[in-house]
């Protein structure tokens, strides 16, 4: 790959690749409109893709090649990276910011504001669970590579999540003294 010069607006943040590495994704939280821009790595053509809100972060689940991206405004816009088309809007709370994925198909997302963990099935793309732990505040979320576990940090706290059940099994609450 070359030097490709693209203008995606002010304040360009989040960055992702699409599974073969053809298209990078970059999110441009103070556009007008705010959204996501794709960049074609091969001829360095880019799509802007209007959300209608303002996010930083964005991720392509592996496998589906659908680019999650949730925004300020309690959504996430789902993106096929095929034809940078939005597929749909989801309704979440809590102010989204991480997302990852568990080998199962599930989306689990993060919610900066009220803690919050909200799990969605990839292949619907609809909310079927969300989770309140005992914490509030910003944090990200992983899932664990063999599926089993995705650990949620809010505030001072961590939760552990069981996948199969999509329940809490564990909160960790760190002090000052713990770091």
């Amino acid at each position: 790959y070359g030097l490709i010069l693209i203008w995606c607006g002010p304040r360009p943040h989040g960055v992702a690749l699409n599974d073969d590495e053809t298209k990078l994704y970059v999110s441009v939280e103070f556009g007008d409109p705010p959204g996501v821009v794709a960049v074609d790595l091969k001829n360095g053509k880019t799509t802007k893709i209007d959300t209608t809100s303002a996010g930083n972060y964005l991720w392509v689940q592996p496998k589906t090649d659908k680019l999650y991206f949730p925004t300020r405004d309690n959504k996430v816009v789902v993106i096929d990276t095929r034809t940078d088309q939005v597929l749909r809007t989801i309704a979440v709370q809590g102010q989204p910011n991480g997302v990852d994925f568990s080998p199962n198909g599930d989306v689990w997302v993060n919610g900066d504001r009220d803690g919050s963990i909200t799990v969605i099935d990839s292949k619907t793309d609809t909310v079927v669970k969300v989770l309140q732990p005992r914490s509030k505040g910003p944090g990200r979320v992983a899932a664990s590579p063999d599926g089993r576990f995705v650990a949620a940090t809010h505030g001072p706290d961590v939760s552990l999540v069981e996948v199969a059940t999509r329940t809490i099994v564990a909160d960790v609450k760190f002090s000052p003294t713990d770091t």
